[in-house]
């Protein structure tokens, strides 16, 4: 896929440590595997998306969790530009549906744990789940 196209492939760079919206820095080598998992789709790649129109790739995965070799490519490499960001469009929105239902189920089991919790203390104030 590069070969013909090489001007595919905008960067490439290490990932060594990631920062959240709270600003605590954690080192990827430090990373459980859901946390990599989230990170490659929603912060790499999603979030590459979204802001330049290019995507974040990881082309392997060492198992010492050492080395994180990432490239950025473009997403225009069919040529057909268009074809393709509806093809990205189309799974971005699907994870965002993914991800509206995991927060809504999460809330929902929220409200009934603090349900549950007010039915077992009626002599306090009621609870909210935020």
């Amino acid at each position: 896929m590069f070969v013909d196209n090489p001007s595919a492939i905008k960067a490439t760079f290490h990932d060594l440590e990631v920062s959240n919206i709270h600003g605590d820095t954690k080192s990827i080598k430090q990373f459980s595997c859901s946390e990599l998992f989230f990170h490659s789709i929603f912060n790499k790649f999603w979030g590459s998306y979204n802001k330049t129109g290019n995507v974040i790739i990881q082309p392997t995965v060492y198992s010492d969790k050492t080395t994180f070799l990432n490239w950025e490519i473009a997403t225009d490499l069919v040529g057909d530009s268009d074809y393709l960001g509806r093809v990205l469009k189309e799974y971005q929105l699907s994870l965002g549906t993914f991800y509206d239902r995991v927060y809504q189920d999460t809330i929902d089991k929220l409200v009934k744990l603090t349900n549950y919790y007010n039915s077992q203390h009626p002599d306090q104030v009621p609870l909210t789940y935020q």
